[in-house]
């Protein structure tokens, strides 16, 4: 991409530096398909967003909330993005803090909600960071997360439902990042293209004057 950007930038130099009609339109062709490639870009995200604008948090990830291909991608590929979850030490900043009080006050982002702690539903009696243990009466939720959840630091909620829409959530928040960017970066490519179809306009008509 970079490279494509930098010969794209030195034609465009080089046919207003020389008064070259050839070399400028050869550049505002290429400005252009940058501009169609990054509409289409731009447009494939926020039809991806729109479809998944109803989406929450830690929604399960078979709630029907989230784009069922995004789902079928996290779900089949969900051994790699665990992986890379116990990787990061996620969870890291939870199990540091022993204090039950300050614990219960911090915000938390929607993958620590959905991957480091299980379901508030279930019923387990909170001890330090994000361990937990059962209480006398048993789990009160058939949330299927419930079962699924271990101490174990390399475990925690990991293989959850919910720790699956953590990370959709995110996906998904990554990909209106991305979309405000490309919408930005279109915004100033069109600028480009008209300053560069204005010169190449003077160019001509100076021509036609016998200025040039």
């Amino acid at each position: 991409m970079g490279i494509v950007v930098t010969v794209i930038g030195v034609l465009g130099l080089a046919g207003s530096c020389c008064k070259n009609n050839v070399l400028l339109g050869l550049y505002l062709f290429l400005l252009f398909l940058t501009i169609v490639a990054l509409a289409t870009i731009c447009t494939f995200m926020v039809v991806l967003i729109a479809k998944n604008a109803s989406s929450k948090g830690s929604q399960n990830a078979e709630g029907g909330g989230l784009n069922s291909r995004m789902q079928k991608f996290v779900v089949g590929k969900w051994v790699i993005f665990k992986s890379c979850l116990v990787d990061s030490h996620v969870c890291q900043a939870l199990a540091n803090n022993t204090n039950p009080k300050s614990f219960l006050q911090q915000n938390f982002v929607p993958i620590e909600v959905g991957c480091c702690m299980p379901p508030a539903d279930c019923g387990l009696k909170h001890m330090h960071g994000p361990n937990r243990n059962m209480t006398k009466s048993g789990v009160k939720s058939k949330d299927p997360d419930c079962a699924l959840w271990s101490n174990k630091s390399d475990k925690l909620c990991f293989d959850c439902i919910s720790c699956m829409g953590g990370v959709l959530f995110n996906i998904q928040k990554q990909t209106r990042n991305v979309a405000i960017l490309y919408a930005c970066l279109v915004v100033l490519v069109i600028f480009v293209f008209s300053t560069g179809c204005c010169a190449m306009r003077s160019i001509s008509r100076r021509k036609q004057l016998g200025l040039i």
